[in-house]
C-alpha cells in the first residue's frame, strides 16, 4: 500500500514526485516501478514527472539522496561530547534502527534496492558507506572509537553487522521465530552488537604472535 514518509501537501512538485516514487520503490522495487506508475500515483502526467526528472535514473538518484540525507541527520545528532563510548553507540544504534527499521517505507526501499543489485544498489551502498565513514571519523575524533588498521574492509564488516536485521530479515525471523518489528528483538540485536563492538570476543594473550 502506498505510504508517504512526509506530509504530501507541504511539498513542492518535485518533492511530491520523489516521495511518491519512494513509496512505490518500497512497494514494488525500483526496477519494477515505471515513470507511468509514479505519475498515476501522484495524479499527474508522465510528462510532468519527466519535466522534473528527465530520466528514471534521475528520479532514483533523487530518492536515494533524500534517504541518505535523512539518515545523515539522524546519525549526526550531537552526542559525542557528553556520552561514554557505550552510551554514544547505543544512542546512535537506536536512532538508526528507528529510521531504517521503524519506517516500513524506508526499510522496504532499501531491501528492494539491495536485492535488485546493479548500479542503483551500488550507488546506495556507496552513499551509506561514505556516511558511515563520516560517522566513524567523528567517533574517532571524539575519542569514542579507535582508528581502524584497514578502514575500507573494517567499515564493510561494520556495515554488515549493523544492517543484519535489515538485509537478512527473513533469515533472522525464521531463526528467532519472532518479527524484527518486535522492539524486544531489535533490542537483543543492539545489545549483542554493542557487546561485539566494545568487548573482544577472543582476547589476545601475552604469548600471542
Amino acid at each position: 500500500m502506498l505510504r508517504l514518509t512526509v506530509d504530501f501537501a507541504d511539498l513542492a512538485p518535485a518533492a511530491r514526485i520523489r516521495e511518491t516514487a519512494l513509496a512505490l520503490f518500497a512497494e514494488h522495487g525500483p526496477r519494477a516501478t515505471s515513470i507511468r506508475m509514479v505519475a498515476r500515483a501522484a495524479g499527474i502526467s508522465p510528462g510532468a514527472v519527466l519535466h522534473h526528472f528527465p530520466t528514471k535514473g534521475d528520479l532514483e538518484a533523487a530518492v536515494r539522496d533524500a534517504v541518505v540525507s535523512r539518515l545523515r541527520d539522524v546519525l549526526h545528532a550531537d552526542d559525542t561530547e557528553s556520552s561514554s563510548t557505550l552510551d554514544a553507540l547505543r544512542q546512535r544504534r537506536v536512532r538508526a534502527d528507528d529510521f531504517m527499521l521503524g519506517d516500513p517505507t524506508i526499510r522496504e526501499y532499501v531491501r528492494h534496492a539491495y536485492a535488485e543489485g546493479g548500479e542503483g544498489a551500488r550507488a546506495l551502498s556507496d552513499e551509506f558507506g561514505r556516511l558511515q565513514a563520516d560517522e566513524m571519523d567523528a567517533m574517532v575524533a571524539a575519542g569514542l572509537a579507535r582508528p581502524m588498521p584497514d578502514p575500507e574492509v573494517g567499515l564493510l564488516l561494520y556495515r554488515a553487522l549493523t544492517t543484519a536485521t535489515l538485509l537478512l530479515r527473513p533469515m533472522v525471523e525464521a531463526t528467532l521465530g519472532a518479527s524484527v518489528d518486535d522492539p524486544a528483538v531489535r533490542q537483543r540485536f543492539r545489545d549483542a552488537e554493542l557487546d561485539l563492538l566494545t568487548r573482544p570476543l577472543f582476547p589476545v594473550t601475552d604469548g600471542a604472535a
